[in-house]
């Protein structure tokens, strides 16, 4: 079977799937649509309408009560839109249907959640959904989607959630902001926050479950702090050369 016949018989089971109410067929359901997401490269074989249905679906999971749905929604999220073309996204965003409006609004909403009430698995997904769409930036699609408000809430993250792997993807997915957003406010309070975990994050200090995260996670800040120092901005020195000297009374 070919792959686009292949694919058209998956979006139809998982179309199907959509009024399922049993709690294991919706996992599936949402893990067989972040992978279907994940190794499409070309979203254009489906129609504008079916684009839509698929984007339709993706939301539904992220704004789902259950958190593996919302796992899967988010991974799927970023996967859709990082693989797809930026002209099909903007044509999606724009499409006339009486989903229109919904998607949008539901769209605008996705990565503006109270983050912080959400569980660790949740965020680090969140996360490494947003890095997905960063890394393949797509500027029609983020003239009409992106908002100033979500690395602000992604912050929340960094700051609410004390667990190595969820930082890493924080501190993965800014460093990818700060190519694309350098000016945003965030990266003035970010080298202080960097340097907290940073230095919080001792082998003595920590649950032996996270020591394994450790070399990475501290391998994360120091790349994002190369950059943030990168851009020759004196405030960046001042407060990070503050930080570190702190550490040494």
């Amino acid at each position: 079977m070919k792959l686009e016949n292949f694919s058209k018989l998956t979006y139809s089971i998982l179309s199907a799937n959509m009024a399922e109410k049993n709690n294991n067929v919706m996992i599936k359901n949402s893990w067989v649509l972040a992978n279907l997401c994940a190794n499409l490269q070309n979203f254009d074989k489906f129609t504008l309408e079916e684009n839509q249905n698929i984007l339709s679906m993706i939301l539904s999971y992220c704004n789902s009560s259950k958190e593996k749905l919302v796992s899967n929604g988010y991974r799927a999220l970023g996967y859709y839109i990082s693989n797809n073309k930026d002209d099909c996204l903007v044509k999606v965003m724009n499409f006339e249907s009486s989903k229109s409006q919904e998607i949008a609004n539901s769209l605008n909403e996705t990565y503006l959640k109270s983050f912080a009430s959400l569980s660790v698995k949740v965020c680090w997904n969140v996360c490494v959904s947003f890095a997905n769409i960063l890394k393949n930036y797509k500027p029609g699609f983020m003239k009409i989607f992106y908002r100033e408000e979500i690395l602000d809430n992604m912050l929340t993250i960094l700051t609410s959630k004390n667990n190595f792997k969820t930082y890493i993807h924080c501190v993965d997915m800014l460093t990818l902001a700060f190519d694309n957003f350098p000016d945003n406010k965030i990266f003035r309070e970010l080298p202080k926050i960097l340097c907290e975990i940073y230095f919080s994050a001792e082998e003595g200090k920590i649950d032996a479950t996270e020591l394994r995260y450790l070399p990475h996670l501290k391998s994360s800040v120091n790349n994002m702090i190369i950059k943030l120092l990168s851009g020759n901005n004196e405030q960046f020195f001042h407060v990070i050369a503050g930080e570190i000297m702190s550490q040494f009374p």
